[in-house]
């Protein structure tokens, strides 16, 4: 985990990572079978991103799995006196990419990251205001941390 210094910033989020911002910033990472989910707070103006890889897991290497960092990502939030009601919620990625090379009977590791992710953000009563998952292209976003809005565009010519 990073947290942001003390002005605006960028980062580029790498897999695996995730970050706490405290001030503005613009943060951007390239999807593909992972997920990406924006946590802001308006009131407080405290915002996180992480960029996961696989559904779930109870290891140390917490932020490469989705449960163990939206798990995270929630806990720093009610450290800080936050309601769940007051956390906007964006989901995106989880792109089939390689169709062919991953199907299994219980679904691709795109489908499989969407599920882990929308699973845990209902089981913990949060509502997602907007998400772009799934499909076959990957996706470029760019989230920014202070007014909350993530852009996104898809990658490739499918």
């Amino acid at each position: 985990m990073r947290t942001s210094p003390g002005s605006p910033n960028a980062f580029f989020l790498k897999p695996a990572e995730l970050l706490i911002l405290k001030e503005p910033a613009l943060v951007s990472t390239v999807l593909g079978s992972c997920v990406a989910v924006t946590f802001v707070n308006r009131r407080t103006g405290l915002a996180a991103i992480c960029h996961a890889l696989l559904p779930a897991s109870l290891s140390d290497n917490c932020f490469k799995f989705v449960n163990c960092a939206l798990a995270h990502m929630l806990a720093q939030f009610e450290s800080k006196q936050i309601g769940r009601k007051e956390i906007e919620v964006k989901v995106f990625g989880g792109a089939d990419m390689f169709l062919n090379a991953e199907r299994s009977t219980s679904g691709t590791v795109g489908a499989k990251n969407i599920r882990a992710a929308f699973d845990f953000l209902e089981g913990a009563g949060l509502a997602v205001v907007s998400s772009d998952t799934g499909g076959t292209r990957g996706r470029k976003i760019l989230f920014n941390s202070q007014s909350g809005e993530v852009w996104l565009k898809r990658l490739g010519t499918k």
